[in-house]
């Protein structure tokens, strides 16, 4: 009893995938498989048991033969009910601002005036005290492009890109795998319910357990890539400048531009001069006093040197009166 529950099971799984790799005949031939077997006195009760089973997989197999002839329906003419294409938008902004709270108030006020929400942000500051922040802003699809118009206020872009994906057939193909499990799962249950003996419970439900986890998984991977269709990902990094870049490329633009930054060089030239100078007082002060005492050393070594000369030709005119006298 338990081997022919067994059959049936095996004969209505190779039904099942074989629908799904898109032949009918598949499932036909499994169903002619179980017919040919010997029905002796002994097995009639048994025949009535797998013909049962063998009902419930030919109408799930029918449900997943019916699912890429829906999906090519869907792609045709009924493309417009499941919400057209799934299409994914993902767009990167470099900002650079000199006012940057302002400009940081709305980045963080923005996106919720628009329905969307803020989902990471890191903010720090570099050696020179000036401040940078990192956003990953969510947008639902259909906001994203009155949310990037006023994004800029208080800040200028100096780099944009975007990037869009198509996962029209990867949601419809996700679609298609729960449908199916799910169809294969309501036959399991059904030959659960007429199952009668341990093993075959056992068997079944071993089964009935991995279709249900399949189902989950495909259903989470669904959900991820319908929360990335309904709203767009908006990568932001804003970065505090002591003066921003011209982005006027016009002749008179850029020569202007030009001059300004020769100009700008020019002061900060001088300023980082005199901030180099006013860090450096220390050690000024301190070569300053080493040189004043090796000076104060040096002029006294020179007056010692000049005061024992001034003593030697003082004494050297008596000392030839005294030779002279000696020779007299």
């Amino acid at each position: 009893m338990m081997k022919r529950g067994l059959s049936a099971l095996m004969a209505l799984l190779l039904a099942l995938t074989l629908a799904a790799c898109g032949g009918s005949s598949g499932g036909n031939k499994a169903a002619d498989r179980a017919e040919a077997l010997p029905a002796t006195a002994a097995e009639r009760e048994e025949a009535a048991y797998e013909g049962a089973f063998r009902e419930v997989g030919n109408a799930a197999a029918s449900d997943v033969m019916e699912a890429p002839a829906k999906t090519g329906e869907q792609t045709g003419g009924q493309q417009a009910a499941s919400s057209q294409a799934k299409i994914i938008r993902t767009q990167n902004y470099s900002l650079e601002t000199t006012e940057f709270e302002a400009a940081l108030e709305v980045l963080k006020t923005r996106p919720a005036q628009f329905g969307g929400y803020i989902e990471s942000s890191e903010q720090g500051a570099n050696s020179r005290g000036l401040h940078w922040v990192n956003m990953v802003i969510r947008v639902p699809s259909g906001q994203l492009d009155a949310f990037a118009e006023g994004m800029t206020e208080n800040c200028q872009i100096t780099h944009f890109s975007e990037s869009t994906e198509n996962v029209t057939l990867k949601y419809v193909d996700l679609e298609s795998h729960i449908k199916a499990l799910r169809t294969e799962q309501e036959a399991l249950l059904a030959m659960l319910e007429k199952a009668d003996d341990v093993d075959s419970m056992i068997y079944i439900q071993s089964h009935l357990t991995d279709v249900r986890y399949q189902i989950e998984s495909y259903e989470s991977q669904l959900r991820v890539l319908a929360d990335e269709v309904d709203y767009s990902t908006v990568n932001l990094s804003l970065a505090e400048v002591v003066r921003e870049q011209n982005t006027d490329k016009s002749f008179f633009g850029e020569a202007g531009a030009e001059l300004s930054d020769n100009l700008y060089r020019i002061g900060q030239g001088f300023r980082n001069f005199g901030i180099w100078v006013i860090g450096h007082i220390p050690q000024f002060i301190f070569l300053a006093v080493f040189i004043a005492v090796i000076v104060v050393v040096v002029k006294r070594v020179k007056r010692r040197a000049a005061k024992k000369a001034g003593a030697g030709e003082a004494s050297s005119p008596e000392e030839n009166k005294v030779i002279i006298r000696s020779e007299k």
